[in-house]
């Protein structure tokens, strides 16, 4: 996610400032009082308010800062300030202005804050100029999607993620999970901080934590799982003055469906020279296990590059106890140096596929770093994939450490039916190497359609190239306030051909699920900012997010 696009207040480095702790050792220092946490999670709509009190006991104006990373499909949403029984809210404006309004409150001596950008879109700074002897409250509201993968939904913040956390003098959190459907079960991570557990119903729990030893490992951290709605699907609707907004589940089990589809997938893996060492050691491990897990039904290839291009095979073979121990041995046998030719590897797989309706195609590729020989423009590299992708490949994208162009990767995939992962430095990647296929490893349906009755209207998405066993499709859309009920019509194709998922829902006349709205402005800026990646920054895009 862009941020700029979302939150324009200002987005200049970061200025220098005297840490916290330092500051709170001079007499009068503004003292860091509380943290508190309340999240709002609505089937899979989170949103997060980070509540940060302040108090300045001395006589003169004192400024303090506190900075948050968001997670990397949140959005910021609001910013209010608190003073004794008024509250103001922070309103948008251009990077210019919000920095010399700030400055001018600094030198008048009122207390004023802003919320600013960095180098890092998921990194925002608050800064704060207090009055003397006054208490302030500063809330940062974030929102996100918690998308359903293997069949659950997880929640994580990481209070180091709150650079500040530790020098508050108390914590606390306060969780609401609320599904339309009876919560299955809901784990705590054990890295996670202990959660008091208050149920409220089959599908509705409340969760609470605090300590006076706030701690930069602190973690809140929660893992869920709900019934299944029915094979059609579950429709749920909201109005307000702004008109009706609706969302569509649909997420059909592999026992409705009388079994899964088999896929060709081709592994497009870098073996540049920045690969060397324990990169190519976790690739190795990770893709000789992701391989032995292909399904009798499948079938495979892999292409190792550097600026050559090694194949496991000329074709696509089938995934057989025997090609599978062969490939492991390929897998190992190929070592890291070179540079790297991303177009040919890109066009070498893309060649492999044939039309086989009965399959889905898909690629997964990982590279670490830039495209170094070869076609070296990346705009020339994703008009070659778009013009060789015949038969519609879904190609997923995997950025390996922090110097692959992730923006790359990712209109590369947004416009070839797929989507990009980053994996940090330092993290475990073979297992987040594992768990990614995991996500792919069973397909159920593929070329999915969703159409609904008239008077329906900026409905998003419309077409799904695929569904995995353990996720969902959520579609969510407006409609006009006089309609009584919803026709959706969803068309798809499993491995014995076309299927048809027809439901009439009515609207009931008692709305309870306000969330909806803002979960349909969220997925709308999503679907603009996926726009921009593709598309660049048009004006009329940059536009319609920023409004």
């Amino acid at each position: 996610m862009n941020a700029r696009y979302i939150l324009p207040i200002l987005l200049v480095p970061l200025i220098f400032y005297m840490p916290p702790s330092e500051a709170a050792e001079e007499s009068g220092g503004v003292v860091y009082e509380g943290m508190e946490v309340v999240v709002r999670i609505a089937d899979h709509y989170a949103v997060t308010s980070i509540n940060a009190t302040f108090f300045n006991p001395g006589e003169e104006p004192q400024e303090v800062s506190f900075s948050i990373k968001v997670p990397e499909d949140a959005y910021l949403t609001n910013l209010t300030l608190k003073i004794d029984n008024r509250t103001y809210y922070a309103k948008v404006v251009a990077r210019d202005e919000a920095e010399r309004t700030y400055q001018e409150a600094v030198e008048e001596g009122l207390t004023a804050t802003q919320v600013k950008g960095t180098s890092d879109p998921r990194h925002f700074v608050v800064d704060l100029n207090l009055k003397g002897g006054e208490r302030a409250r500063v809330i940062l509201r974030y929102e996100q999607v918690l998308w359903k993968v293997l069949g659950r939904y997880d929640y994580r913040l990481k209070l180091s993620d709150i650079e500040e956390y530790p020098q508050f003098r108390y914590a606390a959190a306060t969780i609401h999970v609320r599904s339309s459907h009876d919560i299955l079960s809901l784990e705590e991570s054990p890295e996670g901080v202990p959660l008091q557990e208050r149920w409220a119903g089959p599908g509705e729990v409340f969760l609470h934590y605090s300590t006076e030893t706030p701690s930069s490992q602190d973690v809140i951290a929660l893992t869920y799982t709900t019934s299944s709605p029915p094979i059609n699907g579950s429709l749920y609707t909201y109005q307000d003055s702004t008109g009706g907004y609706f969302m569509h589940v649909f997420s059909p089990t592999v026992e409705e469906l009388g079994g899964y589809m088999p896929k060709d997938i081709v592994f497009v893996l870098d073996r540049s020279g920045s690969m060397s060492g324990e990169k190519i050691e976790q690739l190795h491990d990770a893709f000789d296990e992701i391989v032995h897990q292909l399904h009798s039904e499948d079938r495979f290839n892999i292409v190792y590059f550097n600026n050559q291009i090694n194949v496991y095979s000329e074709v696509i073979v089938p995934a057989t106890r025997e090609n599978k121990d062969d490939a492991s041995s390929f897998i190992y046998s190929v070592g890291a140096g070179g540079s790297t030719d991303i177009n040919e590897a890109l066009l070498t797989a893309l060649q492999m596929f044939s039309e086989r309706e009965e399959a889905i195609p898909l690629i997964v590729f990982l590279t670490d770093g830039l495209p170094t020989t070869g076609v070296t423009s990346t705009t020339e590299i994703r008009e070659n994939v778009r013009c060789y992708n015949e038969v519609q490949v879904s190609i997923y994208s995997i950025a390996f450490g922090g110097d692959a162009d992730f923006e790359f990767l990712k209109a590369l995939s947004l416009e070839n039916y797929g989507f990009a992962l980053r994996i940090e430095p330092g993290a475990d990647a073979s297992g987040e190497l594992e768990d990614f296929y995991d996500r792919l490893s069973t397909p159920l349906l593929r070329d999915l359609t969703f159409q609904y009755s008239e008077g329906c209207y900026d409905v998003l998405p419309t077409y799904v190239r695929g569904l995995y066993m353990g996720s969902e499709v959520v579609v969510v859309g407006r409609y006009h306030t006089s309609m009584t009920e919803i026709a959706a019509a969803v068309t798809a194709r499993d491995s014995q051909g076309v299927r048809y998922f027809n439901s009439t829902f009515p609207v009931p006349s008692e709305e309870t699920n306000p969330f909806i709205a803002r979960l349909w402005a969220h997925r709308k800026i999503l679907h603009l900012l996926d726009r921009i990646t593709v598309e660049g920054e048009k004006e009329e895009l940059v536009s319609e997010v920023v409004s």
